[in-house]
C-alpha cells in the first residue's frame, strides 16, 4: 500500500482499472465491472475514493430482475435515485460514457415517465455509447414512438458520440426503427458505429427520400451493424449509400421481405464502398441462393465471414460441395481471414459440421496455397445448441460418436502444411460431457452403419 501511495494519479488509476474489471482479458467478450470491488476500494483512503468514483458512473445499465419489465422509462426506483443523485452533485454527470435506455413499449408510459431520460441525455454530454431498447412495438402507443424518435434525434447534440444501437423486439413482425426513420433521426455527425436490430418497414415515400443527393453519402460513421434486419432490400440499399465510406459492415435479415435478397444483392448494394470496405459478414439472408458474393471486387476487403447456409446451392441445405470458381470469388487480392459461420448468428445445429464441410475447407486452403494468395487464417463459428446425435428416421451416423473439435484440430493440423491457421469457437462442452450425452440419446436409436459422416444427404 506504501507503493501505491506513491504512484501518480494517472497511474494509480490504470491499476485500478484493471483490478475491477471482471473475467479473462484473453476472452474476445467485453470485461464488466465489478461494482463490489469499486465500493471497497472506495473505502481504503480517500485518494482510493476519489480514483475509482469515476468507474461507477462511466456505464449506466440498470438490469430488471425479471425480463419482462422495463428498467429506464418508467424509471425504476434506482433510476430515480440516480437522477436524484445528478440533480444535486452535477459534477458526477460528465462521468458517463455509456448508457443503455430500456423503454417500454405498453400504453403505461406518459410525458412524466420520459422526464428522467430526457434530463440524462441531457446532462450526459460527454457520451460516448448509446443504446436504446424498445419504444417501436407496432401495436404500442404512438405517442410512445414518436417519444423514442425525439430522443434518437437529440442524439445530435452529443458530440462525443461514437457507437450508437437501436435494438427493436425480434419477434414483432413489422415493428421496430425503420431504416428510413433512422436515416431522417440518427443524424449525429460525430457516430463511427451504427447497429440497428429488428429495424421495422420503412415507408415506400420514405425509401425515395432516403436516395436523395443531400442523404446519400453524407453520414460520417464507417461501420454498420443491421441485425434481424426485417425491413425492404432497397431501404437496406438505401442505408448503405448513406454513409460518405464504409469499412465494416455486418448483415442478418429475417422476415419475409427480405427473404429474396442474396449475396449478389449485397455485393452489388456494397459496391459503391468497394474501395475503403476492411471487414464484412454477411449471416442469414432468407432462403440460400449459392455462393455469388465476389470478394475480388473488394481491393481492401481483409475479413469476410459468410454463413454456411446462405453459401448453399440447395435451399435445403444438404448439398455443400467445394467448386473452382470458388477460389476467384472468395480469394481477394487482401482478404487474410475467412470465415465460415454455421447456424444463425453463430448458434448452430449439431448436423451443420460433417465430412463435407471439412472438405470445403481443405479445398479453400489448398487453393489459397496454390495460388499464394493473401489468405492466411480460416475460422470455424460452430457453437451447437446442443450435443443431441442426429435423429432421422431412427438412425444415426457413427461418426457422431467423435467429439467435433478434435476434428478441428486434425483439420486445423492438415491445413498448416498449406501455411494457414484454423481457428475456431471454443466448445461449449468437454469432450467427456460431449461423449456422454451422446450415448445417452443414442440408446434407442438403430445405427445406420454410414460412416462418411455425410448425414446431409441421409
Amino acid at each position: 500500500m506504501h507503493h501505491l501511495a506513491q504512484l501518480p494519479d494517472e497511474l494509480l488509476a490504470e491499476i485500478l482499472n484493471w483490478a475491477t474489471l471482471t473475467g479473462d482479458a484473453a476472452q474476445l467478450r467485453p470485461r464488466k465491472r465489478d461494482y463490489d470491488a469499486i465500493q471497497s476500494l472506495s473505502r481504503v483512503s480517500q485518494r482510493f475514493h476519489r480514483v475509482v468514483t469515476p468507474f461507477l458512473y462511466e456505464e449506466i445499465r440498470f438490469a430488471h430482475p425479471t425480463l419482462c419489465q422495463r428498467c429506464m422509462v418508467p424509471p425504476m426506483a434506482k433510476a430515480r435515485k440516480l437522477h436524484r443523485l445528478l440533480q444535486l452533485n452535477p459534477a458526477l454527470r460528465p462521468l458517463c460514457v455509456s448508457l443503455y435506455i430500456d423503454i417500454d413499449d405498453s400504453g403505461a408510459n406518459t410525458e412524466e415517465n420520459f422526464q428522467i431520460l430526457d434530463d440524462m441525455v441531457s446532462w450526459f454530454t460527454r457520451l460516448r455509447s448509446l443504446v436504446v431498447v424498445g419504444g417501436f412495438f407496432s401495436k404500442g402507443p404512438e405517442r410512445v414512438r414518436e417519444r423514442t424518435l425525439s430522443l434518437i434525434h437529440r442524439t445530435k447534440s452529443l458530440k462525443q458520440l461514437k457507437e450508437f444501437k437501436i435494438e427493436g423486439n425480434m419477434w414483432d413482425e413489422i415493428g421496430g426503427v425503420s431504416l428510413a426513420e433512422t436515416v431522417k433521426y440518427a443524424n449525429s455527425d460525430t457516430l463511427q458505429t451504427l447497429e440497428i436490430s429488428a429495424a421495422g418497414l420503412s415507408k415506400p415515400s420514405a425509401i425515395s427520400e432516403m436516395l436523395s443527393p443531400q442523404i446519400s453519402r453524407s453520414a460520417s460513421f464507417n461501420s454498420v451493424r443491421l441485425m434481424g434486419c426485417k425491413d425492404y432490400p432497397e431501404a437496406i440499399a438505401a442505408l448503405i449509400h448513406w454513409p460518405k465510406e464504409l469499412v465494416h459492415f455486418t448483415i442478418n435479415t429475417s422476415g419475409s421481405f427480405v427473404s429474396d435478397m442474396n449475396l449478389h444483392d449485397i455485393g452489388m448494394c456494397l459496391s459503391v464502398h468497394k474501395d475503403t470496405l476492411k471487414s464484412i459478414y454477411i449471416d442469414l439472408l432468407g432462403f440460400p441462393h449459392g455462393l455469388s458474393f465476389n470478394a475480388a471486387n473488394f481491393p481492401q476487403l481483409e475479413v469476410l465471414r459468410l454463413s454456411r447456409t446462405q453459401i448453399c446451392e440447395d435451399p435445403w441445405n444438404r448439398k455443400f460441395d467445394w467448386e473452382p470458381v470458388y477460389a476467384d470469388l472468395l480469394l481477394g487480392p487482401n482478404l487474410h481471414t475467412f470465415g465460415l459461420v454455421f447456424g444463425v448468428m453463430g448458434h448452430s445445429l449439431i448436423n451443420n459440421w460433417g465430412h463435407k464441410e471439412e472438405e470445403w475447407i481443405r479445398q479453400l486452403a489448398k487453393a489459397a496455397w496454390k495460388r499464394k494468395a493473401a489468405l492466411k487464417t480460416i475460422e470455424i463459428t460452430f457453437s451447437p445448441v446442443s450435443p443431441y446425435p442426429n435423429l432421422k428416421q431412427g438412425i444415426y451416423s457413427d461418426w457422431e460418436y467423435v467429439y467435433p473439435w478434435d476434428r478441428m484440430d486434425k483439420l486445423g493440423n492438415q491445413i498448416q502444411r498449406y501455411g494457414l491457421t484454423l481457428e475456431y469457437t471454443a466448445p461449449p462442452w468437454t469432450k467427456e460431457e460431449w461423449l456422454s450425452e451422446v450415448n445417452h440419446c443414442s440408446h434407442s436409436v438403430i445405427p445406420c452403419g454410414n460412416d462418411d459422416g455425410d448425414f446431409n444427404d441421409a
